[in-house]
C-alpha cells in the first residue's frame, strides 16, 4: 500500500498547526487510513514545530523533510550515506554579525523545478570549510545548524550552504547527519510517505492560475 501523507490545518488556541496521517488503498479499492501522527505544528510566527524520539527511522533514497527553524516547511531530500556532510541549495548568501556573532542571510528555492517559489533564510555560522563537491571541486562554504525535521523526528544537524541550482535536488542528507539515527534502504524511496502538490502548494501559499472556461 503506497503511503500519502495528507496534511491538515488545524487551529490550536493562537497558533497553526499541520496533523498527518498515512492512508492508502486496499485490494479493493478503498482508502484505508493507517494511523495518525502530529508530526508537526506551526507557532504564531510560522515556525513548524514537530516531536522528537529516539528509534531509528528507515529513510529511502529520497525524502521529504523540514527545516523548523528555518521557516522550511517541506523540501525533498536526496539520501546520500555516501556524502560525509549535508547540503542545502543557498544563493544570495551575506554575512553579517548580530550580537557579536557572525550570521548569514541567504535564499533559497525549496522547490524542485521552481525558481519562483523563494524562502528568505537567516542563521548562526558554525563554521567555515573547505568542501568537495560531488564533481570534485573545492570550495569554502558556510555552515550553520539547524534542526531537521524528518517524519516525525527532529534533532540538529549540520548544513553547508551551496548552490544545487545544477543539482537534481535542493537537499543532500549526508551520513554525519544521520549517524545512529537513521537507516537507509537504498532501495526505497519516501518511506516517510509522500506529500501531494496540492499540500506543498499550500504550505508555500503558491496560487495555481485556473484556466478560463470559453
Amino acid at each position: 500500500m503506497r503511503q500519502k501523507f495528507y496534511l491538515d490545518r488545524w487551529l490550536n488556541g493562537d497558533a497553526t498547526g499541520i496533523l498527518c496521517h498515512t492512508a492508502g488503498l486496499d485490494e479493493f479499492g478503498v482508502r484505508v487510513d493507517k494511523k495518525y501522527t502530529a508530526i508537526a505544528g506551526f507557532d504564531t510566527n510560522g515556525i513548524l514545530k514537530m516531536s522528537d524520539h529516539g528509534e531509528k527511522v528507515i529513510v529511502g533514497s529520497q525524502e521529504w523533510c523540514g527545516f523548523p527553524e528555518l521557516g522550511i516547511p517541506a523540501i525533498k531530500a536526496r539520501v546520500d550515506s555516501g556524502a560525509k556532510t549535508s547540503s542545502i541549495h543557498a544563493f544570495d548568501i551575506h554575512a553579517f554579525k548580530r550580537g557579536g556573532e557572525s550570521w548569514v542571510r541567504f535564499e533559497i528555492h525549496p522547490l524542485q523545478r521552481n525558481i519562483r517559489t523563494t524562502l528568505r533564510c537567516e542563521s548562526r555560522v558554525v563554521d567555515r570549510r573547505i568542501v568537495k563537491s560531488s564533481s570534485g571541486d573545492k570550495g569554502k562554504r558556510y555552515v550553520i545548524r539547524t534542526a531537521l525535521s524528518l517524519g516525525d523526528r527532529m534533532w540538529p544537524i549540520e548544513l553547508t550552504l551551496a548552490n544545487r541550482d545544477s543539482m537534481g535536488f535542493r537537499m543532500l542528507l549526508g551520513r554525519e547527519a544521520m549517524n545512529d539515527r537513521v537507516l537507509v534502504d537504498p532501495g526505497a524511496e519516501f518511506c516517510l510517505g509522500v506529500i501531494e502538490r496540492r499540500e506543498i502548494n499550500r504550505a508555500y501559499g503558491i496560487v495555481r492560475k485556473r484556466k478560463a472556461v470559453i
